[in-house]
């Protein structure tokens, strides 16, 4: 029993051990994302690359949302009010309804709720289109989803804000790896006014100030971006799908310790 023991205590110290270098992963994660973020839109993560193309560091400025929108009607704007859209008017077939299901699914194809061309027409402001951007705006909320290029003709519902940028002045990849980083989270908690509710309007979204460079910055940050975060991605899953294992481990040696096959 004592060699039991004793065999069974130093493989769970190796595996423990193994456990607490994996947990770190994990716990690091959003730490090591928040990080590279804030170097990512305070202009230090392109520093070497402006400097390379000669791009001043005074191209770097902060902007309203209004600043970088289409010139467009509704190229901002929230979904209809609750009464306009009511599930008696939904359909079986026709023009999709986008709401939150689709955006915390970062799933454009996600669920199945339609209306018929009639009513399509009649809440042409709530229109989406291709590239546009999908934000959540209760519980979960700043979550965000870019329309595809394939993307099905529809409407948000009123838990949703779309957001038609201008392409020549920001690139909706870039909007968005702002508007989730840490920072901006923090930006509009803060003018959220002590709300016990998670909530975002349009109000929020139009007090809030933007950091813009130039499109070619922008698109190199993005690059960087997705590299680096997919690597992260990948070094958490490892870390996650470890500790699983570790788990599994420490009940395989308890079960074969008491076959007596240790």
């Amino acid at each position: 029993q004592q060699r039991i023991v004793k065999r069974i205590e130093s493989m769970f110290a190796k595996l423990d051990e193994a456990k607490e270098k994996a947990q770190n992963v994990v716990d690091g994660f959003e730490t090591r994302k928040a990080a590279i973020l804030h170097k990512a839109f305070t202009g230090e993560l392109t520093a070497k690359w402006r400097k390379e193309n000669g791009v001043s560091d005074d191209s770097w400025k902060i902007v309203k949302l209004e600043d970088i929108v289409k010139k467009e009607k509704y190229s901002l704007k929230a979904g209809p009010f609750g009464s306009a859209l009511k599930k008696e008017f939904y359909v079986q077939k026709g023009f999709k309804i986008y709401g939150q299901e689709q955006v915390l699914n970062s799933d454009e194809n996600y669920g199945d709720y339609f209306i018929d061309e009639d009513k399509y027409n009649e809440l042409e402001s709530c229109k989406i289109a291709p590239n546009d951007i999908l934000i959540s705006l209760v519980g979960t909320i700043g979550k965000t989803l870019i329309l595809s290029e394939k993307c099905k003709p529809g409407i948000i519902n009123p838990r949703l804000i779309k957001i038609s940028l201008d392409v020549n002045v920001m690139i909706p990849q870039f909007f968005t790896y702002y508007f989730g980083s840490d920072y901006c989270k923090s930006k509009y908690k803060a003018v959220q006014h002590g709300t016990t509710m998670d909530v975002l309007n349009m109000g929020i979204l139009k007090q809030l100030e933007y950091p813009c460079c130039t499109l070619p910055e922008q698109v190199e940050i993005v690059r960087i971006l997705d590299i680096i975060i997919e690597k992260e991605n990948k070094a958490k899953q490892a870390a996650e799908a470890v500790l699983e294992q570790i788990d599994l481990l420490k009940k395989s040696i308890l079960a074969r310790a008491f076959r007596g096959e240790l």
